[in-house]
This record gives C-alpha cells, structure tokens and sequence, in this order.
C-alpha cells in the first residue's frame, strides 16, 4: 500500500505521473530444439571440458565446435530478414514514443525559476542491442531518449528547461558486470552532465 500526498511540505518529491505511451515492437519465434540436438551440444560440451588442457590433435577445436553449436540457437534473435542491413549489422532496435502528463512539484527547476503549473510533453527512446561475437558473450548497447514539453512558458524556454536529451553506451557481459556512458540530461536537471559507471548486477 502506498500515500501519495500532493502537499510538497509533506512530500517534496511528488512522484505522481499520469502517462499516454504509445508503442511497438516485432519479433520472432523462438524455435524448439530437438532431443538430438540437445545431446549433441551436452556432449561436445563436456568433451570441450576434458580438453580444456590436452593439447592433442583429438582435442583441437572441441571448444570451437561446442561454442558453435551454441551459437547456432540464437539465429532467432535477427528478427530483421537475411537480406536487411539491420541483420548484417546484427542489430536487434526497440523504440519507444510517448505523450506524458507531468505534475512537477514546488521544488523542481522549473518551480523555482518561476513557472508552478502541469504540463504535457512527448518522449521518445530509441535503443540499438547488437551482441559481440567473443568466448564471453557481450552485448553493446546504444541508448537515446528524448523529452520535449509541448508549448512551454517563456519561463520554462528562456531557463533551457523545455527540452532534454540524454545519451547512453554501455557494454554487458552475461556474468552481470557492466560499463555505461551517459552524456546529457534527464527531466529536471538543471545541466548536462558525462557519467560512466562499472558495477555487477543480478537479477533475483
């Protein structure tokens, strides 16, 4: 159960947000791999495991054949067509277009500079996942979001408060460890800022 209070003496940070999103998406089937196959890649993995350090001509290429095999399961993911670029490039996009509904408390740049009222605004996101081909799997990330207030008050123009962008770049590993680089503002910072970040995250 949560309270949601609109008296900024009792809750500042009014978090109150009515949104209109507007959105879309496409994708594939994930296929069924047979029993055959799923013996076949157990065995060519524990075979890459009792090779890890024999270097004989009956070991050579055992972990290449069980990464192969792997590899192959995810052909569902190019969800473009064989012939698009968006499949040369291996790139998988999402885009997200929204009309927001924003009621910004006493205390936010905006109130401060002069103008308390709600206002409408349209964001959007655009995100680009391309995985990298390496033995630990990678996925770089390019991520764009924009905030536009839709007829602003001279107030809010002339503080540079109308408009936000902000730009991010991170590379992820599937163990969780992660590096990110975000350049620009989001709603209601006053200036843009650079901010790279490294951490491990998990999912519970």
């Amino acid at each position: 159960m949560g309270y949601f209070l609109q008296d900024p003496l009792e809750n500042p940070r009014d978090f109150l947000d009515t949104k209109l999103t507007a959105f879309g998406s496409r994708s594939t089937r994930i296929p069924e791999q047979s029993d055959e196959f799923g013996a076949k890649l157990t065995e060519a993995a524990s075979r890459s495991v009792l090779c890890e350090d024999d270097t004989s001509p009956e070991c050579e290429g055992a972990a290449d054949e069980a990464f192969a095999l792997f590899d192959s399961t995810m052909g569902f993911l190019k969800a473009w067509g064989s012939d698009s670029l968006l499949d040369l490039l291996n790139v998988t996009p999402a885009f997200r277009v929204g009309l927001d509904s924003v009621s910004p408390s006493s205390l936010t740049p905006r109130a401060l500079a002069g103008d308390y009222s709600s206002y409408m605004r349209v964001s959007g996101e655009l995100s680009l996942w391309i995985p990298l081909g390496a033995r630990v799997p990678l996925a770089l990330t390019l991520n764009y979001r924009h905030y536009r207030e839709i007829s602003p008050s001279d107030i809010v123009e002339n503080a540079n408060l109308d408009s936000y962008d902000i730009r991010t770049l991170s590379l992820t590993g599937t163990n969780g460890l992660f590096v990110t680089y975000s350049s620009g503002r989001l709603p209601l910072d006053q200036q843009g800022d650079d901010v790279v970040e490294l951490g491990w995250k998990t999912h519970f």
